[in-house]
């Protein structure tokens, strides 16, 4: 016999050989002297004698007997199984994952049925059935099986009652045929839990004073969590605001009456007020605050925290500072005046204009009279102005109500610019002494001058017999001059009445808009300012020399005024560069009958009884290039008529600008000019009254192949109406410098200029100047007189700059038109002119003749060879055009080149344009190489690299653009930058859909990435119950409210906010490019409350595109998926929990709102935590008496809740009338799914229900 441990519960156990049986028996003991009934074993034969150890070390006692008979020794390994607990220790918090379980497991199948109890140990301080329960507390292994786990289940009873830290310490006890294992006990911890946590919102950001009586603002205070243990928590009323004297009556539901105290909460109340009244007076005083801040929050268990600290009120002084009266010398002054004062708005600024134009002020009194008052009204200055009333009365009723005041310009048929008049206030007349005599501020009025300046009276010179303006001089201030304030001893000295800056400051392709100070009236002893153009008009071409035409002023005088006296006087002025008379020129063109002939300019057959081939070989260019729209030629002229059926297609269109809307859109000093301007009327309708600009634009552009009419040079072009030719055929110098800046600052690369006059002016120079610093082509007639222009020159065409270039006429024989000007070192080429047919105003067609006629053919030559050549300078056109002319023995010594144009030859002397290229490969368009989309969030930027279009044209510049592949535009929240290739964006909801990158030429030549770039945006927000980090939030497809495998899923960061990469290929089911709602819901499980440090206790849902996710979303998505519209869905939420309609419950983020004192979020943050209390609490009270998931659970509750919210009815969650019915449905749900409903366990229902 031997005497061992052998179930290791440390009590003595017997081991027994039996040599007639050939067996050993083993009896359990007891450690009170009694044993088990014996368990024998097989050995040897005739076993003798036993001995025990651990012969293989597991830690259980084994026998060995020496068979005394059979010469051997028998080994017996005990295999008892042993038995444990799955870990030492367990931490969960309350509600953060229902039921969970703690495994016990065995070491191997029993022999015999082998039991363990499960039981609290004394040192735990959790209590069972209060704070836990335990299922089962005994478990059975049956002999001979197989599972060696079973599952002890422990439920956390979830509460709102603030609580620290807890253990519950459970024993492995009475195992019966099973040896305790090293891990017999084991330890769950229960985490603090509820903290509680305070916010505080005001009602309103602001709040107007008012003059009297008092205005109530209140402050809420709200605290979450656990909501069932009383707490405190102090508060302080303070801002700039003071006390008694600007508000009063502390009170509220909080139980304030100080401007400091505590506001105790009894268990389950959500909110207290604090209350205020403003008070209202008449005091001049600034805006004032009211904030109310909260501090020490007390509370049992975990310590209590504050969200928001702070809210503020705002209390806006809506009282106005009195006029104070004149003083009066008076030896018994009367008593002072108190809060009287009269109003008037405005006091300046008001327009009228002579043709009757009108403005109003206001006026009214600052405090209540105790009599009538009377305020008289005139004018100082009835020539240009009236006023109606011509008085205002106010009494103890009106007195604070505006009476307006309306001021009417008066015409007076001179132009003497706009004066400036005022409408005086007379002393006040009342029985009242504060406001008898008391004087208002006069009201300054401007009356703008219609009057044609001076009639538009021209002058003839008697010396040159050229035209000039009455009463105008053009003068060029020096550049250290033209910055700085201009005395009366220069133009106001002289008598000058209106000053103007000749161009706009500022150049509309500058980002810079035009100076407001570029216009001046001039009245006696006045000075003005105009702006340095240094800075006022910044250079377009850095190359570039500068400007000239901002240091221009156009100067008005009377029309009788002697501008050849002012002229000379001026030009010995240091600070004056030049001073010319405002001269007119004249269109090139010749009186001849109208007759039909054909275009024999473009292809000259003999058709005209000419010279066959006399012609520009127009055709010929034909074949290679027809033109191009991105190529704008200005036609300076007496307009166009941009509608004509010829042309109304090839008239230039202004991308910058909006039709109609009287606003400068494109800053370029000029409004509404959509095809152009009239300078001539001022206004940007640039519609021909003489046909001269309609023939030369025809010339230039008429639409080809459409089966009417004539045709252009170039059939494709962009034509820009300039109207600086009045009716009478005759131009101002200044207007036509005017449209040579607009043309070159509105891009214009090529301009016709079909006009001339014998003078020469330094404006139009340095107009013309500008244009070839920016590369513009100018094309000019070369005068009709028949003279030599070398001898007796012809402007613009003569003026010696590299951008011009100068054309005689030619006829159907190719000789030099008879009245064609000419010239060997000042006419560079010649082209037709002579009985040219083109287009009229009003779809008509005629002949005309003159170098006027000859010009728009090379101006369309040049168009054409530019669309051909888009890199082609202003020098390599002209270059181009005269290397490559006809030479005629006609033209031979008579101008520069010796022939006339042929447009055939410059393009058989052109290379032709070769298209963009689009380079398919890894580094050029990696998005077609790359496994992944381009982008894996909302947001996203990318730049596609720049040799992924190439050009084979040396220095050709490429334009990119990007659409959606079927050519529409890209939505408006992704933007593409065309500069830097750039496509960026935030995508409201989850989708997909590709890009079609398209690069453009100068000759308009383009070609695209066909195959396009995917972008597939996943879904962007954030999980709010507080913020939640950790979270693991997935697209539920199936809308079960479990994570699939296969579901795509993130976890969201420390602040809440998750990135959702979702796979359109096996989520988008209807493939349209979006996650409908239909396709799945976003669901949030898990993760901590950043604010709380408490884990979310409920699964959140929200609607596929939500940017949010919260309980409130839970509501819509459960309404949606129940076949409700999104919309409809989202506006019976907020109309059930009475939200305003404008908020959108699945983008906005309450927490944000609120602190930011958002419309609605204080509104929409409150009904967040009275949504968020109902639903847990109901849980945590089913909880007790079902076996469900909570997720079941949690299903139940916001099922129940919506189908109130989908029957129409309106909830307080706030009222046990409204909540009840939630409870009881869901409680009714939960019965359908869960027969083990045991309704006994529910001991708090009758108290809930009660709160």
């Amino acid at each position: 016999m031997a005497v061992g441990d052998f179930n290791n519960d440390n009590k003595s156990d017997l081991a027994v050989a039996n040599k007639g049986a050939n067996n050993v028996s083993i009896l359990l003991g007891n450690g009170a002297g009694s044993f088990t009934a014996a368990d024998n074993f097989d050995v040897g034969t005739n076993p003798y004698d036993v001995a025990v150890a651990d012969f293989d070390g597991d830690g259980r006692q084994d026998l060995a007997a020496a068979n005394f008979q059979s010469n051997n020794v028998s080994v017996l390994l005990n295999n008892t199984p042993f038995v444990n607990f799955g870990s030492v220790t367990y931490d969960r918090t309350k509600g953060s994952a229902g039921t969970f379980e703690i495994p016990v497991t065995i070491s191997r199948s029993p022999v015999k049925d082998l039991t363990v109890a499960i039981a609290p140990n004394s040192t735990s301080t959790a209590t069972q059935n209060l704070d836990y329960t335990i299922s089962p507390t005994n478990i059975t292994f049956s002999a001979g099986t197989n599972t060696l786990t079973q599952n002890v289940a422990v439920t956390i009873i979830d509460d709102d009652v603030a609580e620290s830290s807890e253990t519950v310490v459970f024993d492995l006890s009475s195992i019966a045929n099973g040896i305790a294992g090293k891990t017999t006990q084991t330890t769950l911890t229960i985490a603090v839990n509820d903290p509680i946590t305070y916010t505080i919102a005001a009602a309103t950001p602001s709040l107007a004073e008012g003059n009297s009586g008092s205005n109530p603002v209140t402050f809420t205070v709200t605290r979450s969590g656990g909501i069932d243990t009383a707490s405190s928590v102090n508060y302080a009323i303070g801002g700039t605001a003071t006390n008694g004297t600007d508000y009063n009556n502390i009170g509220g539901t909080s139980g304030a009456t100080a401007a400091t105290g505590t506001i105790n909460f009894a268990a389950s109340e959500v909110s207290k007020t604090i209350a205020v009244n403003v008070s209202g007076d008449a005091d001049i005083e600034p805006d004032e605050t009211i904030t109310v801040s909260l501090s020490n929050s007390v509370a049992p268990g975990p310590g209590a925290t504050t969200a928001i600290a702070t809210a503020t009120t705002t209390i806006t002084n809506d009282d106005v500072a009195p006029v104070s009266p004149p003083i009066a010398e008076n030896n018994n002054p009367p008593a002072p005046i108190v809060n009287a004062g009269i109003i008037v708005n405005p006091t300046s600024g008001l327009v009228t204009t002579e043709t009757g134009g009108t403005d109003k002020f206001t006026i009214k009194l600052n405090s209540q009279p105790t009599a009538d008052v009377t305020i008289n009204l005139r004018s100082n200055n009835e020539a240009e102005g009236i006023v109606s009333p011509t008085s205002v009365t106010f009494n103890s009723s009106n007195w604070n109500l505006e009476q307006t005041v309306t001021v009417t310009g008066a015409p007076d048929r001179v132009f003497d610019g706009s004066q400036i008049y005022s409408i005086v206030t007379d002393p006040a007349v009342s029985a009242d002494r504060n406001y008898s005599g008391l004087n208002a501020i006069d009201v300054l009025v401007t009356n703008s001058d219609n009057d044609p300046n001076n009639n538009n009276k021209s002058i003839v010179d008697p010396v040159t017999g050229d035209r000039y303006k009455a009463g105008e001089l053009l003068v060029k201030l020096k550049p250290d001059a033209a910055g700085v304030t201009i005395q009366s001893d220069l133009f106001a000295g002289i008598g000058a009445i209106e000053v103007e800056n000749l161009v706009p400051p500022s150049p509309s392709n500058t980002v810079n808009p035009p100076s407001p100070i570029d216009f001046a009236f001039i009245t006696e002893g006045d000075a003005i300012a105009l702006p340095n153009p240094a800075t006022s008009a910044p250079q377009t071409n850095s190359n570039s020399t500068a400007e000239q035409l901002p240091q221009w002023r156009e100067v008005k005088f009377a029309a009788n005024a002697d501008l050849q006296q002012i002229k000379a006087k001026l030009a010995s002025d240091p600070r004056v560069a030049a001073v010319e008379l405002n001269y007119e020129l004249s269109i090139q063109e010749t009186p001849n009958d109208p007759k039909f002939k054909q275009l024999w300019g473009f292809n000259n057959t003999g058709q005209t009884d000419g010279t066959p081939d006399a012609d520009i070989d127009a055709a010929t260019a034909w074949d290679v290039q027809k033109g191009s729209k991105n190529v704008v030629v200005a036609v300076i002229d007496s307009g166009v008529d941009y509608k004509h059926q010829d042309l109304a297609a090839n008239i230039w269109n202004n991308p910058g600008e909006i039709a109609g809307d009287r606003i400068d859109n494109d800053n370029n000093g000029y409004k509404d000019d959509v095809r152009g301007y009239d300078f001539i009327n001022k206004d940007s309708d640039p519609m021909d009254d003489n046909s001269h600009g309609t023939h030369i634009a025809g010339t230039i552009g008429a639409v080809g192949n459409n089966r009417i009419g004539v045709v252009g040079v170039s059939q494709n072009v962009s034509i820009m109406p300039i109207k600086v030719i009045d009716s009478d055929e005759f131009g101002p110098t200044d207007r036509i410098v005017k449209g040579i800046n607009y043309a070159t600052n509105n891009g214009a690369k090529i301009i016709n200029a079909s006009f001339g006059g014998s003078f020469s002016s330094q404006v139009m120079k340095d107009a013309i100047a500008d244009a070839n610093n920016k590369g513009v082509l100018f094309v000019a007639a070369a005068g009709n007189e028949g003279n030599n222009n070398d001898r007796n020159p012809n402007y613009p065409a003569s003026y010696d700059l590299p951008n011009i270039i100068s054309v005689a006429a030619t006829n159907d024989r190719d000789r030099l038109a008879g009245f064609s000007n000419y010239g060997k070192n000042s006419v560079d080429l010649g082209a037709p002119g002579e009985d040219i047919l083109s287009t009229v105003p009003g779809n008509q067609y005629n002949f005309k003749t003159g170098t006027s006629m000859a010009a728009p053919h090379v101006a369309g030559a040049a168009a054409l060879l530019l669309a051909q050549n888009p890199n082609f300078s202003a020098a390599q056109l002209k270059d181009s055009l005269m290397k490559t002319v006809d030479p005629l023995t006609s033209l031979n010594g008579k101008t520069v080149s010796g022939g006339r144009l042929n447009l055939g030859k410059s393009f058989n002397n052109s290379p032709a344009n070769k298209p963009p290229v689009f380079n398919y490969g890894e580094t050029t368009s990696p998005w077609h190489f790359n496994n992944l989309p381009a982008n894996n969030s909302s947001t996203f930027e990318y730049a596609f690299p720049a040799n992924t279009f190439t050009d084979p044209d040396p220095g050709d510049k490429l334009t990119y653009t990007a659409t959606l592949m079927d050519g529409n535009p890209l939505p408006q929240w992704l933007t593409f930058n065309s500069d830097t290739r750039t496509l960026s964006g935030k995508s409201p909801k989850p989708q997909e859909f590709r890009v079609k990158l398209t690069a453009t030429d100068k000759a308009g030549a383009s070609v695209s990435d066909d195959r396009g770039m995917l972008l597939i945006f996943g879904s962007r927000g954030v999980v709010i119950d507080g913020y939640i980090a950790g979270a693991t939030l997935f697209l539920d497809a199936n809308k079960n409210g479990i994570k699939d495998s296969n579901e795509p899923s993130t976890i969201t960061d420390s602040n809440g906010e998750y990135n959702l990469d979702i796979s359109f290929e096996n989520f988008d089911i209807n493939q349209n490019g979006e996650i409908d709602p239909a396709e799945g819901n976003l669901v949030a499980i898990g993760g901590i409350d950043t604010a709380t440090g408490l884990p979310l206790e409920t699964p959140v849902t929200a609607p596929s595109e939500a940017g949010v996710v919260t309980l409130l979303t839970t509501l819509v998505a459960d309404l949606i998926d129940r076949g409700i519209a999104p919309e409809t869905a989202q506006s019976a939420v907020k109309t059930s929990l009475s939200l305003p309609a404008e908020v959108d419950l699945i983008s906005l983020d309450p927490i944000l709102a609120t602190k930011n004192n958002e419309p609605g979020g204080v509104r929409v943050f409150t009904e967040m935590v009275k949504v968020q209390n109902t639903i847990t609490q109901t849980a945590a009270l089913i909880d007790g008496a079902s076996s469900s998931t909570t997720e079941e659970i949690v299903k139940a509750v916001v099922a129940s809740m919506s189908d109130r919210i989908a029957s129409g009815n309106v909830l307080n969650l706030s009222n046990a009338a409204d909540v009840s019915p939630i409870i009881q449905q869901a409680i009714a749900k939960i019965q359908q799914i869960d027969p083990s409903f045991d309704s006994q366990k529910l001991p708090q229902l009758s108290r809930k229900l009660r709160q």
